[in-house]
Protein backbone atom coordinates (compact mmCIF):
# COMPACT_ATOMS: atom_id res chain seq x y z
CA UNK A 1 0.00 0.00 0.00
CA UNK A 2 2.72 2.49 0.95
CA UNK A 3 5.99 2.60 -1.27
CA UNK A 4 8.80 1.18 -0.14
CA UNK A 5 11.27 1.79 -2.84
CA UNK A 6 11.80 4.93 -5.24
CA UNK A 7 12.54 4.10 -8.80
CA UNK A 8 15.20 6.05 -10.14
CA UNK A 9 16.68 5.56 -13.78
CA UNK A 10 15.34 2.23 -14.16
CA UNK A 11 16.62 1.60 -10.75
CA UNK A 12 15.02 0.97 -7.47
CA UNK A 13 16.48 2.27 -4.03
CA UNK A 14 15.12 1.36 -0.56
CA UNK A 15 13.28 3.87 1.08
CA UNK A 16 14.06 4.82 4.76
CA UNK A 17 10.72 5.10 5.62
CA UNK A 18 10.44 5.23 9.29
CA UNK A 19 8.17 8.73 9.98
CA UNK A 20 11.33 10.01 12.21
CA UNK A 21 13.41 10.08 9.52
CA UNK A 22 10.92 12.17 7.40
CA UNK A 23 11.26 14.29 10.22
CA UNK A 24 14.67 14.87 10.38
CA UNK A 25 14.48 15.60 6.89
CA UNK A 26 12.14 18.59 7.19
CA UNK A 27 14.37 19.21 10.42
CA UNK A 28 17.41 19.22 7.75
CA UNK A 29 15.04 21.35 5.14
CA UNK A 30 14.49 24.39 7.91
CA UNK A 31 17.66 24.42 9.03
CA UNK A 32 19.16 27.78 8.24
CA UNK A 33 22.31 27.13 9.59
CA UNK A 34 23.38 24.68 6.41
CA UNK A 35 23.60 25.30 2.73
CA UNK A 36 21.04 24.19 0.41
CA UNK A 37 23.69 21.80 -1.21
CA UNK A 38 23.28 20.14 2.41
CA UNK A 39 19.71 20.23 2.71
CA UNK A 40 19.51 18.54 -0.15
CA UNK A 41 22.46 16.03 0.12
CA UNK A 42 20.50 15.17 3.86
CA UNK A 43 16.91 14.49 2.57
CA UNK A 44 18.52 12.58 -0.24
CA UNK A 45 20.66 10.55 2.43
CA UNK A 46 18.29 10.15 4.85
CA UNK A 47 15.68 8.57 2.94
CA UNK A 48 17.96 6.77 0.38
CA UNK A 49 20.80 5.84 2.05
CA UNK A 50 24.65 7.21 1.85
CA UNK A 51 25.31 4.68 -0.61
CA UNK A 52 23.25 6.72 -3.13
CA UNK A 53 25.19 7.90 -6.13
CA UNK A 54 25.91 12.12 -6.24
CA UNK A 55 24.97 11.88 -9.67
CA UNK A 56 21.30 11.10 -9.39
CA UNK A 57 20.87 13.22 -6.37
CA UNK A 58 18.95 15.67 -8.53
CA UNK A 59 16.38 13.33 -9.75
CA UNK A 60 16.11 11.75 -6.16
CA UNK A 61 15.76 14.95 -5.11
CA UNK A 62 12.29 15.49 -6.74
CA UNK A 63 10.84 12.36 -5.89
CA UNK A 64 12.07 12.59 -2.34
CA UNK A 65 9.52 15.85 -2.32
CA UNK A 66 6.86 14.10 -3.60
CA UNK A 67 7.58 10.94 -1.43
CA UNK A 68 7.57 13.85 1.84
CA UNK A 69 3.98 15.32 1.21
CA UNK A 70 3.03 11.16 1.04
CA UNK A 71 2.44 11.09 -2.72
CA UNK A 72 1.02 14.70 -3.63
CA UNK A 73 2.47 16.71 -6.50
CA UNK A 74 2.10 20.13 -5.07
CA UNK A 75 2.18 20.98 -1.27
CA UNK A 76 -1.93 22.01 -0.63
CA UNK A 77 -2.78 25.50 -1.62
CA UNK A 78 -5.68 25.74 0.74
CA UNK A 79 -5.35 26.42 4.70
CA UNK A 80 -2.70 28.41 6.83
CA UNK A 81 -0.65 25.57 8.65
CA UNK A 82 -2.47 24.54 11.73
CA UNK A 83 0.27 22.06 13.34
CA UNK A 84 4.03 21.26 13.20
CA UNK A 85 5.52 18.15 13.27
CA UNK A 86 7.84 19.00 16.42
CA UNK A 87 6.21 21.86 18.22
CA UNK A 88 3.17 19.23 18.52
CA UNK A 89 4.72 16.03 19.28
CA UNK A 90 3.29 15.78 22.83
CA UNK A 91 -0.38 16.86 21.51
CA UNK A 92 0.81 14.02 18.30
CA UNK A 93 1.88 11.40 21.32
CA UNK A 94 -0.92 12.09 23.24
CA UNK A 95 -2.92 11.35 20.48
CA UNK A 96 -1.57 8.79 19.06
CA UNK A 97 -2.13 6.72 22.10
CA UNK A 98 -5.83 7.76 22.99
CA UNK A 99 -6.75 6.91 19.93
CA UNK A 100 -5.10 3.91 18.95
CA UNK A 101 -3.53 2.83 21.54
CA UNK A 102 -0.03 3.34 20.36
CA UNK A 103 3.53 4.52 21.97
CA UNK A 104 4.55 5.95 18.69
CA UNK A 105 8.25 6.00 20.56
CA UNK A 106 8.19 2.09 20.31
CA UNK A 107 6.14 1.85 16.67
CA UNK A 108 8.29 2.07 13.42
CA UNK A 109 5.62 3.60 11.23
CA UNK A 110 5.85 4.67 7.92
CA UNK A 111 5.53 8.10 6.79
CA UNK A 112 2.11 8.11 5.08
CA UNK A 113 0.77 5.62 7.60
CA UNK A 114 1.83 8.30 10.14
CA UNK A 115 -0.02 10.90 8.07
CA UNK A 116 -3.23 8.91 7.81
CA UNK A 117 -3.09 8.03 11.32
CA UNK A 118 -3.02 11.76 12.17
CA UNK A 119 -5.85 12.54 9.68
CA UNK A 120 -8.12 9.83 11.49
CA UNK A 121 -7.68 11.76 15.11
CA UNK A 122 -11.23 12.21 16.19
CA UNK A 123 -12.66 15.61 17.84
CA UNK A 124 -11.57 15.05 20.95
CA UNK A 125 -7.99 13.95 20.73
CA UNK A 126 -5.82 16.71 21.82
CA UNK A 127 -4.52 17.28 18.72
CA UNK A 128 -7.61 17.82 16.87
CA UNK A 129 -8.86 20.05 19.66
CA UNK A 130 -5.79 22.19 19.26
CA UNK A 131 -5.85 22.56 15.52
CA UNK A 132 -9.55 23.68 16.21
CA UNK A 133 -8.31 26.38 18.63
CA UNK A 134 -6.04 27.55 16.19
CA UNK A 135 -8.64 27.86 13.72
CA UNK A 136 -11.02 29.30 15.49
CA UNK A 137 -13.03 32.75 13.70
CA UNK A 138 -13.16 34.65 16.87
CA UNK A 139 -15.57 37.24 14.72
CA UNK A 140 -18.17 34.16 15.45
CA UNK A 141 -18.26 35.13 19.02
CA UNK A 142 -20.50 37.76 20.25
CA UNK A 143 -19.92 37.76 24.53
CA UNK A 144 -16.63 39.73 25.24
CA UNK A 145 -15.69 37.13 27.93
CA UNK A 146 -16.13 34.19 25.61
CA UNK A 147 -13.90 35.99 23.14
CA UNK A 148 -11.10 36.84 25.76
CA UNK A 149 -11.19 33.03 26.78
CA UNK A 150 -10.63 32.06 23.43
CA UNK A 151 -8.02 34.61 22.52
CA UNK A 152 -6.01 32.98 25.64
CA UNK A 153 -6.83 29.42 24.95
CA UNK A 154 -5.37 30.52 21.04
CA UNK A 155 -1.92 31.95 22.34
CA UNK A 156 -1.23 28.86 24.87
CA UNK A 157 -2.05 27.03 21.63
CA UNK A 158 -0.24 29.08 18.79
CA UNK A 159 2.90 27.86 16.63
CA UNK A 160 5.91 29.34 17.72
CA UNK A 161 7.61 29.75 14.16
CA UNK A 162 8.89 32.69 13.28
CA UNK A 163 9.39 33.87 9.95
CA UNK A 164 12.40 35.75 9.18
CA UNK A 165 13.13 36.61 5.70
CA UNK A 166 15.30 34.47 5.87
CA UNK A 167 13.09 31.21 6.63
CA UNK A 168 10.58 32.59 3.97
CA UNK A 169 12.98 32.77 1.47
CA UNK A 170 14.12 29.09 2.32
CA UNK A 171 10.42 28.29 2.31
CA UNK A 172 10.01 29.40 -1.21
CA UNK A 173 13.48 27.93 -2.63
CA UNK A 174 12.09 24.30 -1.13
CA UNK A 175 8.35 24.77 -2.23
CA UNK A 176 10.44 25.17 -5.87
CA UNK A 177 12.18 22.05 -5.07
CA UNK A 178 9.76 19.95 -3.57
CA UNK A 179 6.91 20.90 -6.11
CA UNK A 180 4.96 23.97 -3.54
CA UNK A 181 3.47 27.20 -5.67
Amino acid sequence: MYPEYMTIQGKDYKINTDYRVALACFKAINDTEIDDTSRMLAVVTLLLGKDFPLELVSEALDKCGVYLRCGKEKNPEDNEIDMDYEQDKGYLMASFMSRYHIDINKEKLHWWAYNDLIMGFGEDDIMSRVRYIRNYDLSKIKDAKDREEMIKAKKEVELKVPKTKEQKELDKFWDDILGGE
